[in-house]
């Protein structure tokens, strides 16, 4: 018992997230773009006071090191090189374990050190990344030249994805902060790099081995140094805003401080105090009321001391609805009640909330189905669509690998478009901006679904021109949802909390990665055995069209509501019409 409780209070203590208030040393030298830790002591930096910083540095850094990132999706284009050199075999398929291995090791070290990222700031985080990437790549050279394919494994897929892993979610998850008021804008503009990565590095990576005869365990050392060397840099310009950080009225969680300060405390100082200070303070939100019907009323302006008059609430009927404040407020006062509460949330009622736990089964779903299509696609056009399958020609060959290329392209729109429609569609229509991140992902699945429904009969066909639509709607949503998932998370659950569940959720491309793409590799070559290639599409595709119709009903399922997030027990509703009320006995309200 003393050992199982001294692990419990690792775990705690892990997954708390409470960043560190910054010193006055730091914040004076974070108000230049140039600034570095010392080494060796404490609270002591060197910085230049030639640049100012902005926070559109971050906007920038952030896009290159998903850029040099994205690099992990042109793995592909080695395949065939490392099988001919290791095994002399170009079609044995033993290269591509390494993406999928690395792709493994991304999530899960995002959603381990997730927390650990949070704490130490994206500065250390992304430095100690970029180390392990560059490790890898330099231990993946290593492994090529001694024709070590468990080498290979370990070198770039435990060790570079792990790195890649630390690198990823630090830049997404400082600029959620940067950028409170277009928060999709720059998570599309930072993922979309991820995306684009591929586009430039699948032509780079094979050149110096095609023009110059260059060793193929020299490209991987060299090309790890470039690509560190810009993320080093991106590294000294990241940083989290100080905890006085306001743009356009807002803070880093949202919350317009110039219209109405609810908080008499700064958030750091809110988070020192005990819940009976607090309240005795004023500061602190009381539970929902409940009317005798036992409906819930999640806001009621005396609760904060402020006058009703200020908010421009009619005077309240003698046993409100539940949804009444947010019915009959403004927006601007809604949204400033809503993201007060989730500024409160913790990071263990994240995780295990219901809402979290079907989101991450919409992102999983969402993302299974590109992820393995993406991973195939130059088999699938050269297999399906050459005149003969024992003889693939060079026109075969090329029409796949503009396929490819193209494919890339839209990978890149979707992660850049989507999250900035969902932004305009916030405003446009004024949602809650968790329920418009909601809408978005709700027409990404849809998309997806008629994708499946019509593929196989693309194939069937053999009606090339069909599949590359199809194909190519399928990879922008799918980047869609990629981009989109980051400001969903910072929506649904905090500022505090974004780095850590960004993390988690990146799991999914663990379990799609492998379980999936091992999964249907089986299938495909189980297929290939037996001369009925096409067959394994037919199989494989009616899963897809399931999970994507799971991944639906998952989404329908996540409450953006705010009066049924936060009421006591589980509620939920459609619109103004409540649907489940679910109190356990004895259950009392969670103090967040």
């Amino acid at each position: 018992m003393p050992l199982f409780r001294l692990l419990c209070s690792i775990v705690q203590r892990h997954w708390s997230v409470d960043p560190p208030a910054k010193t006055p040393a730091e914040v004076e030298a974070e108000k230049y773009l140039i600034c570095i830790p010392a080494p060796f002591e404490n609270d002591s930096f060197y910085y230049a006071r030639c640049i100012r910083f902005n926070r559109w540095y971050i906007f920038i850094s952030a896009f290159l090191s998903q850029f040099c990132l994205g690099s992990l999706y042109a793995w592909s284009v080695y395949n065939e090189y490392i099988d001919r050199y290791v095994t002399g075999d170009p079609t044995a398929g033993k290269a591509v374990m390494a993406y999928y291995i690395a792709i493994s090791c991304l999530g899960l070290a995002a959603a381990l050190f997730g927390p650990w990222l949070e704490k130490v700031g994206p500065r250390r985080g992304i430095a100690v990344g970029t180390t392990l990437f560059l490790l890898g790549h330099i231990g993946t050279g290593v492994a090529i030249s001694m024709k070590s394919m468990a080498g290979i494994y370990i070198a770039y897929g435990i060790v570079g994805g792990v790195g890649i892993g630390l690198c990823y979610s630090s830049p997404i998850a400082t600029l959620q902060k940067w950028f409170p008021d277009l928060r999709g804008t720059a998570s599309g503009f930072a993922v979309c790099g991820f995306g684009a990565g591929p586009v430039l590095w699948a032509m780079l990576f094979p050149y110096p081995l095609d023009a110059w005869g260059a060793k193929l365990y020299i490209s991987f050392p060299a090309f790890g140094i470039l690509m560190s060397l810009v993320l080093y840099m991106c590294a000294m310009v990241m940083r989290n805003p100080p905890s006085n950080f306001r743009i356009h009225g807002k803070d880093m969680h949202g919350v317009y401080h110039e219209s109405i300060n609810l908080l008499q405390n700064e958030s750091d100082t809110y988070r020192s105090t005990s819940l009976k200070d607090r309240r005795r303070n004023g500061t602190e939100l009381q539970a929902p009321r409940q009317t005798e019907n036992g409906n819930v009323i999640l806001f009621v302006p005396e609760d904060l001391n402020i006058p009703a008059e200020d908010l421009n609430i009619p005077v309240a009927e003698e046993k409100p609805h539940p949804h009444q404040y947010y019915r009959e407020c403004e927006l601007d006062d809604a949204e400033l009640f809503y993201f007060q509460r989730v500024k409160q949330l913790k990071l263990a009622d994240c995780v295990f909330s219901l809402d979290f736990l079907f989101l991450y089964l919409t992102f999983l779903f969402s993302i299974v189905f590109g992820l393995i299509i993406i991973s195939r696609l130059k088999d699938m056009d050269v297999y399906i669509f050459s005149a003969n399958i024992n003889n693939i020609t060079a026109a075969d060959t090329d029409r796949a690998k503009k396929m490819v290329s193209s494919n890339a392209i839209f990978n890149f729109l979707g992660r850049l478009i989507w999250p900035v429609l969902s932004d305009i569609i916030i405003r446009l229509l004024s949602l809650n901006p968790a329920t418009g991140r909601k809408f978005i992902f709700f027409l990404n699945l849809c998309v997806q679904l008629v994708v499946a429904l019509f593929l196989r009969s693309a194939i069937d066909t053999q009606s090339h021109s069909t599949f590359q639509a199809l194909v190519w709607s399928l990879t922008f949503v799918y980047g869609g949802g990629i981009g989109t998932i980051p400001c969903f998370l910072c929506d649904m659950f905090g500022a505090y909390n974004i780095g850590a569940l960004h993390g988690i959720i990146l799991t999914c491309t663990a379990i799609a990665g492998v379980g999936g793409g091992i999964g249907f590799t089986y299938i495909f070559d189980d297929a290939q055995i037996n001369h009925s290639i096409l067959s394994a599409y037919d199989n494989s595709i009616p899963l897809f069209a399931i999970g994507v119709s799971i991944g639906l009903l998952s989404l329908l399922l996540v409450r953006t509501n705010p009066v049924d997030r936060f009421a006591p027990g589980y509620q939920f509703s459609v619109g103004r019409f409540m649907l489940c009320n679910f109190k356990p006995k004895g259950w009392q309200f969670r103090d967040y």
